[in-house]
């Protein structure tokens, strides 16, 4: 039996909580004058009942006291369970022993686990332990573990830096997930995957990232001109040569705003998937699959990577849980049919 169990023992708090008020009394009775004033609170606290789940909550916020088991994936010290990958990086950047071609551009790719710029370090960000992302030179951060039927949960906070080619635009970065095969093979900086997109404005966004597709109940028309997820829509297929494109808007937008702290959750089970930021799920996604070959498969499985992507970003309280059965948030949701 832990210690945990042992305290929430009926009358086991209770009686910790007055010992430790008897402890404090003492300690009143000869550093102050203010024992009679300080008293009565005291005793209201140690007769108060000790609420199981909230104490909890409290001293072990990554720990639910249910059956469900968590998996903490980001250990707040170092990248145990992690692998940098990095891009060529941009001109502008200055990488000593590296060589440039004529035109003034970088020949090859940094590469894995090599990160002369410190791209990704551990940061304390308002007083705790964050992935920091420089954002300085594009690649990702990715877990040595693949996944299947998950619950990702994670925080993520803007930084102030931007870096070239995105100085100017919005700050990016994203979480993806089913991720397969070598960085670079999804595009020229990342595996395979599909991403569950962080962009200022724009958090919960499907993207494909290199040959794979996913249907979504989207509506044409939405922001930018781009289909937008519609919880009534029939399904619309997205990704590798699809009409649609290449992506699709969130809905709704349950964002904060830059400087605060986001909560992204992602479910992915046999396939499906569901984007929530906020707490507020903003798309649910159907049939993961990735195109070999002019064939598409289904993509069920992967690694978890996140993005640098010009922008400086933080990431905390990484955690994934194991799925055995459908979760309640994709349970009796019928899509419309095409």
């Amino acid at each position: 039996m832990t210690f945990c169990e042992i305290f929430f023992l009926p009358g086991f708090g209770q009686l910790l909580l007055a010992f430790a008020c008897f402890i404090g009394l003492v300690a009143i009775k000869f550093y102050s004058n203010k024992f009679f004033v300080v008293l009565p609170a005291l005793l209201l606290v140690s007769q108060s009942t000790v609420e199981k789940n909230s104490v909890a909550k409290a001293l072990f916020p990554h720990q639910e006291m249910t059956k469900s088991k968590w998996k903490i994936i980001f250990n707040n010290k170092d990248f145990s369970g992690w692998e940098t990958h990095l891009s060529k990086p941009h001109p502008s950047a200055i990488v000593p022993g590296m060589q440039k071609d004529s035109a003034g551009n970088y020949m090859k790719r940094i590469g894995k686990n090599n990160d002369p710029l410190q791209v990704f370090t551990i940061a304390q960000v308002d007083g705790v332990p964050a992935i920091r992302i420089s954002g300085q030179v594009f690649g990702c951060i990715a877990t040595t573990e693949s996944f299947s039927n998950f619950h990702l949960r994670l925080q993520f906070k803007w930084g102030q830096k931007k870096w070239a080619p995105r100085d100017s635009v919005m700050r990016d970065s994203g979480v993806l997930y089913y991720s397969t095969g070598t960085p670079g093979a999804g595009s020229d900086n990342w595996m395979i995957s599909q991403e569950c997109q962080v962009q200022e404005r724009d958090c919960g966004d499907f993207w494909k990232v290199g040959p794979t597709v996913i249907e979504i109940p989207a509506r044409a028309g939405g922001a930018k001109d781009r289909y937008a997820y519609d919880p009534k829509g029939s399904l619309v297929r997205f990704g590798e040569d699809m009409p649609a494109g290449p992506s699709c808007a969130k809905f709704p937008d349950a964002e904060k705003p830059t400087g605060e702290w986001n909560t992204i959750e992602v479910y992915g089970f046999n396939g499906n998937s569901v984007h929530i930021v906020n707490g507020v799920v903003v798309m649910r996604l159907f049939n993961s699959m990735i195109v070999e070959n002019g064939k598409a498969e289904p993509l069920t499985a992967g690694k978890i990577q996140l993005q640098s992507e010009g922008a400086e970003v933080f990431y905390r309280n990484i955690e994934i849980q194991a799925l055995s059965k459908t979760p309640s948030v994709m349970k009796g949701y019928k899509p419309a049919t095409k």
